[in-house]
Formats: C-alpha cells, sequence, structure tokens
C-alpha cells in the first residue's frame, strides 16, 4: 500500500514517524479471529453511556 501511495496508508506512515506496519503473515482465519477479538475487547473497554445524574448521587 505505500508503495502505492495509498493515501490512508501515507497518513498512517507519516504519523508513525515512518515506521511502517510489521507484515503479520496471518491466513484468512486468523485474522477473522484477531478482528472478532479485538472487537471483543472494544465492548468491555468502552465508556459507560452518560446518565443522568440529577436523580441520584454517586
Amino acid at each position: 500500500m505505500i508503495e502505492e501511495k495509498d493515501p490512508i496508508a501515507m497518513e498512517l506512515l507519516e504519523s508513525s514517524n515512518h515506521l511502517p506496519m510489521s507484515n503479520l503473515s496471518l491466513n484468512p482465519l486468523e485474522v477473522e479471529a484477531l478482528v472478532q477479538y479485538l472487537e471483543e475487547q472494544s465492548l468491555f473497554s468502552a465508556p459507560a453511556p452518560d446518565h443522568d445524574h440529577s436523580t441520584h448521587k454517586h
């Protein structure tokens, strides 16, 4: 993607001090497992929704 000058890849490269992302050589099954893991982790780390503090005290 860098060789093709993909705009997103170039922006990420610039923001990472020109350190390219490592190729993890994952097969499609491993990629799916990784994406699923990241999605599950994001559920646990998502901030709690805002709620009305006028009805109770912490």
